[in-house]
Parts: C-alpha cells; structure tokens; sequence
C-alpha cells in the first residue's frame, strides 16, 4: 500500500499567531506613516510662515517700513474671499507670486472648515506699548512700522524687546481666536478647532525665522497666543 504524502500545513493556533504579528506589523507601519505625514505637514506650515514674513519683511521695504495693513487679525484665504479688505493677498499676493499653498496649514483642516475657510493663520495684533496694533485697527488704525514695534519695547504678553521673541504670524485656533478673545462672526470653537499639529503651533517671528512651540502645562494662565519656547 503506498504510503501518502507529507504535507505541511499551518494548525489554527499558527494562522492566529501569523495573523497576530501581520496586523502588528501593520499598526506599527501605519503609525510611522502618520508620524512621518504630521511631520511634513508640520515643516509646511513652517515654510508658509517663513514665506509670509519674508513678504510681510519685503512689503515694509517699499512702504517706509510699514506693515501691511490695516487688516483683521485672522488672516483670511484669499482663494475663498478674493475681494476681502481683510485679506492680506491684497498687500502681499505680488510678493507671493503663485505660491497659494502658502496661505493654507495642512495640517488645520478644522480652520479650513470654519467660517467658509476664511481663517487660515493669526496675526500678531494684540495690544503693544504704543502704537496699538502691529497691522492695524480694521478698519480705521494704520498698521505700524517695523522700527515702531522694536521702539515700543514691550509686546503686552511677551514682555521682551528681542525681535526674536516677538512673532508676527501663527497658526490659528479656537485657543487663541476663540470667543474669549474675539467677538463676532470670526471666533473659532476651541473644541472644534484645536492646535493643528499635536496640540502645537508654529509662530514666526519679527527676526524672520518659524519656531514650533507646544503647549504649555500652563497655558490657561497665559494671554491668548503666547506660549513660552519649548524647554
């Protein structure tokens, strides 16, 4: 009588264990994935910022050191309300070019949602020493110079005179244009809009280099926007 062939096949236990391991395996590669997505998202939305500075920097060259404004201190998309007086495209899409990623973080995609995704990045327009505003008191207030801020020597919430501590442009949120600190159409909902990336913010500043900063234990005791450095 012929003897029947060897054959190899896996038991139950062994397809679990198989099936264990791939799904493992899976869920550490989608994670490193997403790390590495956040993180290029993270870099662009740096870039945007450095771009909009180095364009707000070249606007004051050619307008006696004046910042360009006066503007609402949420800077809006100029792809979704063209026409807007509070749209900063209307002072600065010449220095910009083409570059209309540059006035969108893709990482915030609630803040594109809010409001007709008209609110894409904040302005530094909290109150200074004197003059009032960096950019203006919409509709009336002239934006300052960029000579004015230095001289004013104190940001009311940074308390410092270094153009590296003092930011102009952010990442928005429902923390730092909530209704708390703005009345109106344009406040956003901290729980429907939250700090994009992880719960940080880039912040570029009057120096022209990005920084991102992460929430502080602390920041309910801190004014809206100002978060410290990271430690």
């Amino acid at each position: 009588m012929p003897k029947k062939p060897n054959t190899l096949a896996f038991t139950l236990i062994e397809l679990l264990v198989v099936i264990a391991i791939i799904g493992v395996l899976a869920a550490l590669g989608v994670g490193q994935v997403n790390r590495a997505i956040e993180s290029a998202h993270t870099s662009k939305c740096s870039s945007n910022l450095k771009q909009l500075t180095t364009a707000i920097f070249a606007y004051a060259a050619d307008n006696n050191g004046r910042l360009p404004g006066p503007v609402n201190r949420g800077v809006r998309d100029p792809s979704v309300a063209p026409l807007s007086s509070l749209s900063h495209s209307n002072y600065l899409g010449s220095y910009l070019g083409n570059a209309k990623t540059v006035w969108q973080c893709p990482a915030n995609k609630a803040a594109s949602k809010a409001n007709d995704g008209k609110l894409v990045y904040l302005l530094n327009s909290q109150t200074t020493t004197t003059p009032k505003f960096f950019f203006g008191d919409y509709p009336k207030g002239l934006p300052c110079t960029l000579f004015a801020i230095r001289s004013a020597g104190q940001n009311k919430y940074a308390g410092t005179t270094a153009r590296t501590d003092i930011w102009l442009v952010s990442d928005i949120d429902g923390e730092n244009y909530g209704s708390a600190q703005n009345s109106g159409t344009y406040s956003l909902l901290p729980t429907k809009v939250p700090p994009p990336h992880n719960g940080g913010r880039n912040y570029s500043f009057l120096d022209g280099h990005a920084e991102f900063r992460t929430k502080p234990t602390n920041a309910n005791n801190l004014q809206p926007g100002e978060w410290p450095p990271n430690p």
